[in-house]
C-alpha cells in the first residue's frame, strides 16, 4: 500500500461512518471514481477500505494497476 492508497480508504471510511452507511441501508447506490492516480486509489478502496461491503461499484479511468506483490497480497486475502 503507498500512504495515498491508505488515507484514500481511510478518507472513504469516516465519509461511510458519516453518511454512506445509512445511505447504503436506505438503497442508494455507493460508487467510488477516480482518474488515473484517483483511479488506483479507487480500486484499492474498493478493495481494501474497512467498509468496502457497502460500495456497489468501481469506475476507474486510466488508473494504473497494482504491483505483482499487492496482487499477491489481494489473492491471499481475498483468493483468487
Amino acid at each position: 500500500s503507498t500512504e495515498m492508497q491508505e488515507v484514500a480508504a481511510a478518507y472513504f471510511d469516516v465519509m461511510a461512518e458519516k453518511y454512506l452507511i445509512d445511505a447504503s441501508l436506505q438503497g442508494k447506490e455507493i460508487i467510488v471514481s477516480g482518474h488515473s492516480k484517483g483511479g488506483n486509489e479507487a480500486q484499492y478502496v474498493y478493495m481494501a477500505a474497512r467498509h468496502e461491503e457497502i460500495i456497489d461499484k468501481c469506475i476507474s479511468l486510466d488508473g494504473p494497476g497494482f504491483s505483482e506483490a499487492a496482487i499477491e497480497k489481494f489473492e491471499e486475502f481475498y483468493g483468487k
